[in-house]
């Protein structure tokens, strides 16, 4: 075979059989620009593999990926195949006809097939990085040239497979949930462990390679088994046994709230990281251990559960007005989160003292001192009661501002996902000084802890707290 001729691998049953018709537009574009080709269909899954690998060792001077993502990765094998049995380095093309196509838009790949066609005939070359990944299913390893999912990412692929065609964004919520609920069995060992004779082994699944999990919304397609050839098969459940002291004995109340406790974080973790791109890098300067009350702004009902569960598992309560239990099913999550219930309009003692006395055992605190959403992400006038619970548990303060979620609405109406991030501050400490703290000292401390958590936003959402103090910080210490 010339060095310069290309050989194409056609996957027609890639994004669910309409890269079939677009293959004949492809040969004619191929032909109008000149292009030297021999073009292969493939016919069942795995065989990219093979016959990018022979061309290879033939001596094909560019085999093309045409296909999407499982194509591409099957192809990147063939060639890596080769590479290591005779030292063949034939490139790599890649022609993005399938549904998710996110390896071709990482290196560049224009998306209009006529501008990929005439990129291909340029002949400009650029090298990538290829991993290789062993163990499992992969016992001689398996390339990847992407990124690569292990446990929970692997197992919502392999559910991605099994959907009909409803769409990147939709098909990765549903195989995220149906992982939640199909997989998740409220033990103390992973859901993708499977426990034999008193010890973990990882689940024969993993790890598996993956193409789609970096910027772009929610596709996903499995390269060992492209989703156009998948073989309609159940996915294994993965079982564990839980140890006991009686047969049929049943679990105490604390261990079904830690189960209850475990399916909440395991849903919200999915659901905000499906809908939001999160930067939680800061989360890192909360202390391990120790009481803590975290104070932050208020925009809508998103921050609560992305904090909660990225600060999983330190024990974490919040103050919730307590008519949020009117709903069953809220009421239900809230108990599940140990949260504290808070009673509108009036001085809430019992409120104050319960989280009090959860900062006394070391756990953490979240309360929002503006008291209601504000939609808008400007900071609005705030509420004393952060400065009490600061006095009478002697807790460290934390500020932690959330920005990003004021568009979330709107993006998720565009199927868009929202860059939200989470800005942490240092930790203070509130000093009464001694005597007890007139309504007026009460306020200039609420005031000086707002500017703190003003001072990690953008200046434009700092509201009712933005430009200098009043007056210089006399109450809020560095902790």
């Amino acid at each position: 075979m010339s060095p310069k001729r290309y050989y194409i691998i056609a996957n027609p049953a890639a994004a669910h059989g309409s890269a079939a018709r677009a293959i004949p537009r492809l040969e004619a574009l191929c032909r109008h620009i000149g292009l030297e080709f021999d073009l292969v269909r493939t016919e069942r899954p795995g065989q990219a593999i093979d016959l990018a690998r022979e061309a290879a060792l033939a001596g094909a001077g560019v085999v093309v990926a045409a296909g999407g993502d499982g194509t591409a990765n099957e192809v990147i094998n063939g060639l890596m195949q080769a590479k290591r049995k005779r030292g063949t380095t034939s490139a790599l093309g890649i022609l993005g006809i399938g549904r998710g196509n996110d390896f071709a838009h990482t290196v560049g790949v224009p998306h209009d097939l006529g501008a990929a066609c005439d990129a291909l005939a340029a002949g400009f070359l650029r090298p990538i990085d290829i991993g290789r990944v062993t163990g499992g299913v992969f016992p001689e390893g398996r390339f990847f040239g992407n990124c690569v999912g292990v446990g929970f990412d692997a197992i919502a692929t392999i559910e991605v497979m099994k959907l009909p065609p409803y769409g990147g964004f939709i098909s990765f919520f549903i195989a995220v949930m149906r992982t939640i609920f199909l997989y998740y069995r409220g033990r103390d060992d992973s859901p993708l462990l499977a426990r034999h004779a008193g010890h973990a082994t990882r689940d024969h699944h993993e790890p598996r390679p993956a193409h789609c999990h970096h910027r772009r919304e929610g596709r996903a397609a499995r390269p060992d088994r492209r989703r156009d050839h998948l073989r309609r098969r159940s996915a294994p459940r993965h079982r564990a046994s839980a140890a006991r002291t009686g047969r049929g004995q049943r679990r105490t109340g604390a261990a079904c709230m830690k189960l209850r406790q475990r399916l909440v974080v395991l849903f919200f973790r999915g659901l905000t990281s499906l809908i939001c791109r999160i930067d939680d890098s800061q989360l890192a300067r909360v202390p391990l251990r120790g009481p803590l009350i975290i104070y932050t702004n208020h925009v809508n009902v998103l921050e609560i559960p992305i904090i909660y569960t990225r600060l999983h598992p330190r024990p974490i309560h919040g103050l919730v007005y307590a008519d949020r239990w009117k709903n069953r099913l809220l009421g239900w999550v809230l108990d599940a989160c140990e949260s504290i219930p808070l009673h509108r309009g009036e001085p809430d003692i019992a409120a104050l003292r319960a989280g009090i006395e959860r900062l006394h055992q070391g756990h953490i605190l979240i309360i929002s001192p503006e008291g209601t959403r504000s939609g808008h992400g400007r900071l609005q006038a705030a509420h004393a009661g952060v400065v009490t619970l600061a006095l009478h548990s002697g807790a460290p303060l934390l500020p932690v501002a959330y920005v990003g979620g004021e568009h979330y609405k709107e993006n998720l109406r565009r199927l868009h996902r929202t860059d939200f991030r989470l800005t942490v501050g240092q930790p203070l400490r509130l000093e009464a000084r001694g005597a007890r703290p007139t309504r007026e000292a009460r306020e200039q401390m609420l005031d000086e802890l707002m500017h703190e958590l003003a001072a990690l936003m953008p200046e434009e959402l700092r509201g009712q707290f933005a430009g200098p103090r009043a007056a210089a910080a006399a109450y809020v210490q560095r902790a």
